[in-house]
C-alpha cells in the first residue's frame, strides 16, 4: 500500500500525520454493538458538555476545511459524520 500527499498539503498542513489502518477478519457476522457500546456512551457524554464543534479533533478538522476554502458546516470530516449515525 502506497499513501502520498500532494507537496501543497504538506506546505498548507506540515503538522499533518497521516496514518494507515489495516484491519483483517471483518465480515458481515461480525457483533461489534457490545465493543462499541461504551464508545458511544463516551461520545453523547461529551456532546453532553460541549457541542461537537468545541471538541478538539471536531474543531481541528473544521480548521484543516476552512483553510482550504471548503464550508465546515457543508462538508463534514469523516469524524463529524460518525456523530450524526
Amino acid at each position: 500500500m502506497y499513501l502520498y500527499h500532494t507537496g501543497e498539503i504538506w506546505r498548507q498542513f506540515p503538522q499533518l500525520v497521516p496514518g494507515i489502518v489495516e484491519i483483517e477478519g471483518i465480515n458481515s457476522n461480525l457483533n461489534s454493538e457490545s465493543k462499541l457500546s461504551s464508545w458511544f456512551q463516551l461520545a453523547i457524554d461529551r456532546l453532553e458538555q460541549s457541542s461537537e464543534s468545541q471538541l478538539p479533533e471536531i474543531a481541528a478538522w473544521r480548521q484543516a476545511y476552512s483553510k482550504m476554502g471548503l464550508k465546515p458546516s457543508k462538508y463534514r470530516s469523516a469524524a463529524e459524520a460518525l456523530l450524526h449515525l
